[in-house]
């Protein structure tokens, strides 16, 4: 049987910055973690007031969904003061990229199923790193680029 860490990545580095971490809980497959390429995702993203908080907090919740058949990936990201609210956005789409990118297939993801979810600070934050992809595609797009491939 599983141990309480069994089939728990953590501390996977999805940028250049030492905060940038998250923990990622893959669904259990028989006594081996599911590890099929076509798992939905959820990257979830901690509140804590932009100041406090941890990707951990939310560990429950990961194991909970992954007994469902979905990898989660708990995000960790800079926080202030040490961080800014445009670094906190950076971090985000760090985490997006990574999760929709190789790492995706890497650990059983289906990079057309990933959900960002969020609390508090964090869906703050999260809306703001959406808006901002969206705004840097539609400037791409609009400057004749192709704005599937715009990299935010």
């Amino acid at each position: 049987l599983w141990g309480k860490d069994e089939g728990i990545l953590r501390d996977v580095q999805y940028g250049e910055k030492v905060h940038q971490k998250l923990d990622i809980y893959l669904p259990r497959g028989g006594e081996e973690p599911l590890i099929s390429g076509s798992q939905p995702l959820v990257l979830f993203v901690h509140g804590g007031s932009w100041a406090s908080g941890d990707k951990w907090h939310y560990a429950l919740q990961a194991r909970r969904l992954r007994r469902e058949g979905v990898v989660v990936a708990n995000v960790g990201y800079g926080l202030y003061p040490s961080q800014t609210f445009d670094g906190m956005c950076d971090d985000v789409n760090a985490a997006l990229d990574f999760a929709t990118g190789g790492a995706a297939s890497e650990h059983g993801v289906d990079a057309s199923k990933v959900v960002l979810c969020a609390h508090s600070a964090g869906a703050h934050v999260s809306a703001l790193a959406v808006l901002r992809r969206a705004e840097r595609a539609a400037e791409w797009a609009r400057s004749g680029g192709d704005a599937g491939s715009a990299s935010c």
